[in-house]
């Protein structure tokens, strides 16, 4: 139910990731410990500056992110036409669970396409102990809103069946209009940077090092950018510093290649110092340095026994190596020492991920169903 203006708000524990920071763009998008696809159906695009990217739609559409959001990435659900039950989703992990009795509140800054069933976007909202919709709690939905960028509220309170959540899931189940949500900041980046960034780019190229490049509008007594990376989002290094231009009203455009970038999953940002001594930071930004694995575990599919390489990309596996199961809901299923032979009989039916890792920390990623 949702909360009465007469019920005081306390300990509102934060969302992890309010700019879904963690995701790695893209259909169906990796879930991460705080960021979940529910369903395996939702798309993580980025705004470049000029347009999204990653996940459908990408650059078909336009919907340009609202000022206090612009740094942050944003969750599509939707085909866009027509409607099957079923739906897609995702999920965001909250800092601690949620208490009985407790009243909270999120800003949700949201918008429909206009291209979904109704035209609007109501998402409906649950908690849950884990990252996907099983077992979860239903909110009801959010205020429906049309195609202008809207921040509203999700409040609540409580009651016994959610003592103990730790996520938020937003769906689409079933029928409801598809849309974008953006941020659950309602003052996200409102700092005032010394510059005017238009574009943070960072990618992994084919020789596996990191081009990271931006570009600058305006700058203001600004004095250097330093790239900087990180393996949780919270402690990061210096990879290099690139002076600014002090003064500048024209269009600046600056790269830097990380020739030692961290394996798996890894954060960038740029750490801007003024001529003054003030110090800011841009959004984060993520790269996937797991290997995508040319080879395949055979059967596939299979209703028991899986074969796994032993040898890939010049590494030989061994009992040291761990092999973890994912299912599509980003939940660990099977986690165990390497063997070329696994069986897998005991697990549901569904489609998985098999993330093979070795001590050194390189992955190895390899998709397989169990009948």
């Amino acid at each position: 139910m949702f909360l009465a203006s007469s019920v005081a708000l306390l300990a509102q524990p934060a969302i992890l990731d309010p700019c879904f920071s963690s995701g790695t763009p893209g259909t169906s998008f990796a879930s991460t410990a705080n960021l979940a696809d529910v369903g395996a159906n939702a798309d993580l695009c980025n705004w470049t500056g000029a347009a999204w990217t990653g996940g459908w739609p990408g650059a078909s559409l336009t919907k340009v992110p609202p000022v206090n959001s612009a740094g942050c990435r944003a969750i599509w659900q939707g085909n866009g036409t027509t409607w099957t039950t079923g739906g897609e989703g995702f999920g965001v992990r909250l800092a601690s669970p949620l208490v009985t009795g407790v009243a909270y509140s999120y800003s949700v800054t949201y918008v429909s396409h206009g291209t979904g069933s109704t035209g609007a976007f109501n998402p409906i909202v649950y908690t849950n102990s884990t990252g996907a919709l099983a077992g979860g709690v239903s909110l009801g939905n959010m205020t429906a809103v049309g195609t202008n960028w809207t921040t509203n509220n999700l409040n609540f309170t409580a009651t016994a069946a959610q003592n103990g959540h730790t996520w938020l899931i937003f769906g689409t189940w079933p029928n409801f209009s598809s849309g974008f949500v953006n941020s659950f900041c309602s003052t996200c980046n409102t700092v005032v940077l010394p510059i005017e960034l238009l574009t943070f780019d960072v990618k992994l190229n084919n020789s596996r090092v990191v081009d990271a490049k931006w570009s600058t509008a305006t700058e203001k007594d600004h004095l250097a950018f330093i790239l900087q990376h990180s393996s949780d989002a919270e402690n990061f290094e210096d990879v290099e510093t690139v002076p600014g231009k002090g003064n500048s009203k024209v269009i600046q455009d600056y790269s830097v290649t990380d020739k030692k970038p961290l394996k798996g999953i890894s954060y960038y940002r740029l750490k801007l110092i003024s001529t003054g001594g003030e110090v800011s930071y841009t959004a984060l930004h993520s790269v996937d340095l797991e290997y995508r694995s040319k080879l395949k575990l055979y059967p596939n599919p299979t209703n028991g026994l899986i074969y796994i390489p032993v040898m890939e990309n010049e590494t030989t596996f061994n009992e040291s190596a761990e092999i973890e199961i994912i299912n599509v809901y980003g939940q660990n299923v099977m986690r165990t020492n390497y063997s070329n032979t696994l069986d897998v009989s005991e697990i549901p039916s569904g489609y998985y991920h098999l993330i093979l890792k070795n001590p050194d920390g390189e992955t190895f990623v390899y998709k397989f169903s169990k009948q």
